[in-house]
């Protein structure tokens, strides 16, 4: 069983964007204005036309990731797109469906509106340029050349999506199902391509192909969204589990959602990458359940955060996978950790020790602080690959408890 949860604030899960009564009247609106250019003017304008109201939908029903990313279905209708119309026509459909679909989602926000244009605009070119380059040379009188034409599209489509994740720093798009949702969006989008106008003529099934091939991109929507759901009922164990010790008077009330939210925030000013801040406030959650289980006849003083971790590595290592949260408390309990893990670990183990100290006690802020700067557990403990131990770690702690003790004095 591998214990994980959706992190409830900055690296929270969003959801799917919520359908409102503005959105049904956006899309119906997209919709009777591609039927009437459709009707009236026919053709490859006509067929575009009814392919970006198409897009519009899929803009706004997406595939569902863990860590809370999601890819939208018009990713597969770039490819029939590419089939019917130019360059232009790709930067001028892609780029009003996106705008429209911003204008109903929520939260609403120009930046990322922005963004989401160039990202994908740059998506539909590069589909557009392989299927474009490959029939320039080869022709689309064969099938074989045909799906060729297609499938490089398709391929330039997933190269690009993984450079624009790359770039965002989003390392966990793998791992949280990224590829295999791209893949079968792509293979819809083929389908959707090849059945638009058949093969030299034969076998088209015209604008029919789009919304009879989107069953493949709907059921991986489907099948994400069950994993969904089962990783919500995982959010709500683990939420329970995290409150046990507290129950149990092992530690004080809130103590896991406030090593949480301190780690989330020594995560942020030590930018790390998404997938990793999710680790990190799983691991965050779970760290003091072992403590339930120390015998009270054998503990004469409250242990440490590094026995409380030890007691919870014990609870975890024979049921999760040693990596990700699990790697993390192990790191904590004075276990290898594997490079890629070692800024989370440290931020996860000063983040305790602090918090242990603290108590949840603005007044105690600074004493709490100036015990973890001078604590052996600091400076002898838990050092990083590079050698610079926890220097990082104390400097983004307090640079955070300066900034809640000066919101605090505001307040």
């Amino acid at each position: 069983m591998n214990l994980s949860v959706s992190p409830p604030r900055r690296v929270s899960d969003p959801g799917a964007p919520e359908l409102r009564l503005d959105v049904a009247i956006v899309v119906a609106a997209a919709w009777l204005l591609a039927v009437a250019v459709a009707v009236r003017v026919g053709g490859g304008w006509g067929e575009t036309a009814v392919i970006g109201a198409w897009m519009l939908v899929g803009e706004l029903l997406t595939v569902q990731l863990d860590e809370g990313d999601a890819i939208p279905l018009s990713h597969g209708l770039m490819l029939p797109l590419a089939v019917v119309t130019g360059a232009a026509g790709v930067v001028l459909v892609v780029g009003s469906i996106v705008l429209l679909a911003a204008a109903v989602q929520t939260p609403r926000s120009l930046r990322r509106a922005a963004t989401g244009v160039v990202m994908r605009v740059v998506s539909a070119l590069a589909a557009w340029g392989a299927y474009r380059g490959v029939v320039g040379v080869t022709g689309v009188h064969r099938p074989a050349t045909a799906l060729a034409a297609l499938v490089a599209a398709g391929a330039a489509l997933l190269v690009v999506e993984v450079i624009i994740r790359r770039l965002h720093d989003e390392s966990s798009f793998g791992r949280a199902g990224g590829y295999t949702a791209v893949l079968a969006i792509g293979a819809s989008g083929i389908l959707m391509a090849l059945g638009l106008h058949g093969v030299d003529g034969r076998g088209a099934m015209g604008l029919w192909a789009i919304p009879v091939f989107a069953v493949p991109a709907l059921s991986a929507r489907w099948a994400f969204g069950r994993l969904h759901a089962i990783r919500r009922t995982y959010d709500q164990t683990v939420q329970v589990l995290s409150v046990v010790p507290e129950m149990g008077g092992r530690v004080r009330p809130g103590h896991s959602r406030r090593v949480a939210d301190l780690a989330l925030d020594m995560a942020d000013l030590l930018e790390v990458p998404r997938g990793g801040a999710v680790d990190l406030e799983r691991a965050a959650l779970l760290h003091a359940l072992g403590s339930v289980t120390l015998d009270d006849g054998q503990v004469q003083v409250m242990p440490t955060p590094e026995e409380v971790a030890t007691a919870t590595f014990g609870v975890l290592r024979d049921e999760t996978r040693m990596s990700g949260p699990a790697g993390l408390v192990a790191g904590m309990a004075g276990e290898p950790v594997a490079a890629d893990d070692q800024l989370a670990a440290d931020i996860l183990r000063v983040a305790a020790a602090y918090e242990t100290f603290a108590g949840g006690d603005p007044a105690r802020a600074r004493s709490a602080f100036g015990a973890l700067a001078g604590s052996p557990a600091t400076s002898a403990r838990g050092r990083s690959a590079s050698g610079r131990g926890d220097h990082r770690v104390l400097a983004a702690l307090a640079r955070v408890v300066a900034r809640r003790s000066a919101v605090g004095a505001r307040g």
